[in-house]
């Protein structure tokens, strides 16, 4: 296991590091530690910045992951609400810093690539301990018994709300910390260090079970049945990791049909979001919005209505609709390929579906399945959620898609065998295990 909390380099590198290193290990916490630590780290970027760094800013990855923070300026252009779209500027501005930084960082998340990973990953297991005790605390004090656990009041939300992070959000940051301490397994030697890595995968799997987000666990499946038999394994291993897969997948199956809360955040509330004729209390089904979108959209299919405008546009639709529930809440599009077509069109949609497209094209060329992950993660909750309206899904998206996409050079040289090709992307003086 790496030692992610010591370096030996310069002062001024150590000083970057760290603030990478805990913005990273911030990220599963409330977005204020982020935020603070994204400001120091710029400040500090700033005070010893050199003219020869600023070069690198102009990378072409460094521009696709910002592309869609430059969609939403030309949308301000056209639009009817100024106001709001000055800020949704400042909420989508950490997809042009985030970016920019580490760019001018990119030698050193070369260098310590694995570290900042690996230190984010075990982040996550700690917030989800942590987020553990606080459950089975309540649950002493209270005297409930102990299967109290898996029922509503400590399920998604309410299991999340500690560390003020959306259930959904949070799931897709434990995802990404799965496959990192996955990785890391696969290249571990020592056996006494792989049940330690095991047994953060274990915490960190309870916790999506926990959070009982649809995106996230949809997405570690094909993560699991797909990318990782594709890019780590052949022959016997590949069908050995699908049987071991598989079996995983039956266990937390059998966990959720047992417990009547799990079962209904999973599967029942799923069947009604797409039930267009079930008959609920709330009578506008997640389908029902998306269509009424839809049709709305047609009115500006090319450019969209600017930006800043999807609430009053929603809100007119809605009401139109007669999706009542959705009106009086206020409620956004839920899903970010169609808000990217309300404030974009089909104009915004392309540059964010490219942006995507490219970094799987790019995960596929050299076999990186952590990138694959994000990718995959992304569109799942893009389908459900506006995920770049939201701190913690552009502080994901801007961070990991920068991160992995700019250090993918060393990758693509990268002498490692077919148990490590995850792990690639580091600079050969720095030990990966």
């Amino acid at each position: 296991m790496r030692k992610f909390w010591l370096i030996k380099d310069t002062i001024i590198n150590q000083i970057s590091y760290y603030h990478i290193l805990l913005f990273f290990v911030c990220l599963p916490l409330d977005r204020f530690f982020s935020e603070l630590i994204f400001i120091s780290l710029t400040i500090h970027t700033l005070i010893n910045l050199k003219k020869e760094d600023l070069k690198r800013i102009y990378d072409k990855r460094v521009l696709i992951v910002q592309a869609v923070f430059f969609v939403t300026l030309f949308s301000t252009i056209y639009t009817t609400n100024f106001k709001q779209a000055l800020d949704d500027w400042g909420t989508q501005a950490h997809m042009l810093l985030v970016p920019m930084l580490f760019a001018l960082h990119q030698p050193l998340i070369n260098k310590y690539k694995k570290q900042l990973l690996s230190g984010y990953a075990w982040s996550c297991v700690l917030v989800v301990t942590v987020l553990f005790g606080i459950v089975l605390a309540t649950i002493r004090h209270f005297h409930l018994p102990l299967s109290f656990i898996y029922t509503a009041s400590f399920i998604n939300h309410n299991f999340s709300k500690p560390v003020g992070i959306h259930a959904t959000f949070f799931s897709i940051l434990l995802v990404a910390a799965v496959v990192i301490l996955f990785q890391d397994t696969l290249c571990e030697k020592k056996q006494s260090a792989k049940v330690i890595l095991l047994t953060g995968i274990g915490i960190l799997l309870l916790g999506l079970i926990q959070l009982s987000s649809k995106s996230a666990i949809i997405s570690l499946l094909i993560v699991a049945y797909v990318f990782v038999p594709l890019y780590l394994f052949k022959g016997k291993k590949r069908l050995m990791l699908l049987i071991a897969s598989l079996l995983i997948t039956l266990l937390g199956t059998a966990l959720v049909f047992r417990y009547d809360g799990l079962k209904t955040r999973l599967f029942s509330d799923l069947e009604s979001d797409v039930d267009l004729n079930r008959f609920t209390l709330v009578t506008d089904s997640r389908l029902d919005r998306w269509k009424a979108t839809m049709h709305t959209v047609k009115a500006k299919p090319i450019f969209g209505f600017g930006t800043g405008t999807e609430k009053e546009v929603m809100e007119q639709t809605y009401f139109y609709n007669k999706l009542y529930h959705s009106f009086i809440h206020q409620l956004n599009a839920h899903n970010e390929f169609l808000s990217l077509l309300i404030k974009s069109g089909l104009v915004g949609l392309a540059v964010y579906l490219f942006a995507l497209g490219y970094s799987l094209i790019i995960s596929i060329r050299n076999k990186d399945l952590l990138l694959a992950t994000c990718v995959v993660l992304i569109i799942s909750t893009s389908v459900a959620e506006n995920t770049l309206d939201a701190n913690k899904g552009i502080f994901f998206y801007s961070a990991f898609f920068a991160l992995l996409l700019l250090t993918v050079k060393s990758a693509s040289k990268s002498t490692l065998n077919i148990k490590k090709q995850a792990l690639e992307a580091t600079l050969p003086q720095v030990s990966t295990c």
